[in-house]
């Protein structure tokens, strides 16, 4: 993705951060296999804890697949985590989401408006489901 096209979609989605519904259950889950080898290339351990992300359509009760999910940072901009699998969900290591320099994680699909966690608070890692319901919108 272009710089200024990952600018605009940064500006967008932290924007939108006060538009998202969010809500919380705590249950188990493993790293996806893509998840794992892009924190492999990394050098973040696989064997941290993670957080499994279920995103949804607002409101309608459905969840939503090939959602991109982006990780916003401070000194390396925008960071593919991947994409929503078929029932809607994406997991993330701890150790990403916790890095020093991450602000906030990122669900963007086309039609949809950007849903966003603002990271940084150890509140934050108590949960390790989350859900984002993504609402829809249209041009008239």
């Amino acid at each position: 993705m272009r710089t200024v096209a990952r600018r605009r979609l940064l500006s967008v989605a932290m924007s939108s951060l006060a538009s998202i519904v969010l809500c919380a259950v705590v249950i188990q889950g493993e790293m996806s296999e893509n998840v794992a080898r892009s924190e492999a290339r990394k050098g973040y351990s696989s064997n941290a804890g993670t957080i499994t992300f279920s995103v949804g359509n607002c409101p309608v009760e459905q969840r939503l697949t090939g959602v991109q999910v982006f990780l916003a940072t401070r000194e390396e901009g925008l960071l593919e985590m991947g994409e929503t699998d078929s029932v809607g969900q994406l997991m993330v290591s701890e150790d990403i989401l916790a890095r020093p320099d991450a602000m906030a994680l990122l669900f963007c699909k086309k039609g949809f408006f950007c849903g966003a966690f603002r990271l940084g608070s150890p509140s934050f890692f108590t949960n390790k489901y989350q859900l984002v319901n993504l609402a829809p919108f249209s041009i008239k």
